[in-house]
C-alpha cells in the first residue's frame, strides 16, 4: 500500500510526537542561547568606571575655558570667537579645543545637519552651562 500525503497538520503532530523529524522533511530549526550573565552588578560598576574617565578626559585648558566663557552668552560663530580669543584664523589649538568640547559636548552646533555651513555657529549645552557655574 502506499501511503497518502501527509498535511501539514499532521506533519507537525508527529514531529511533535518524536515520530519524525525535521531532517526528514527538508526543514530544521536552529536553536540559540544567549550566555547568561555571569557577575551580577557589573553594569553598575562599568557604568561608574566610563564615569570616572570622561570626567578625567575633560580637564580643561586656558583655551576651552575662554571658549566657554565667549559662548556663556551668546551663540558665536567661527570669525568672532577666533577674534574672542585674540587670534586671526584657526590655529590648531583652537581646532584641537573646540574638537575635544565637542565630543565632551560641552557646545554644540547651531546647524547640526550642516556643519560646514557658513552660517554655522556653535552654543554651550546644558552640561556646558553646568560645568561654567
Amino acid at each position: 500500500m502506499s501511503e497518502q500525503p501527509l498535511t501539514e497538520a499532521t506533519l507537525l503532530a508527529r514531529i511533535a510526537q518524536g515520530e519524525h523529524t525535521r531532517q526528514q522533511f527538508n526543514q530544521f530549526t536552529a536553536r540559540v542561547q544567549r550566555p547568561k550573565a555571569q557577575w551580577a552588578g557589573a553594569g553598575e560598576q562599568v557604568t561608574e568606571q566610563v564615569t570616572e574617565q570622561v570626567e578625567a578626559l575633560v580637564e580643561l585648558t586656558e583655551t576651552d575655558k575662554k571658549i566657554l566663557a565667549a559662548l556663556a552668552s551668546r551663540p558665536l560663530g567661527r570669525s568672532p570667537l577666533l577674534s574672542h580669543l585674540g587670534y586671526r584664523q584657526p590655529t590648531g589649538n583652537y581646532k584641537m579645543a573646540m574638537t575635544k568640547l565637542l565630543q565632551a559636548r560641552l557646545i554644540e552646533l547651531t546647524l547640526p545637519a550642516k556643519p560646514n555651513s557658513r552660517l554655522q555657529q556653535y552654543r554651550l549645552t546644558a552640561q556646558g552651562k553646568d560645568l561654567l557655574k
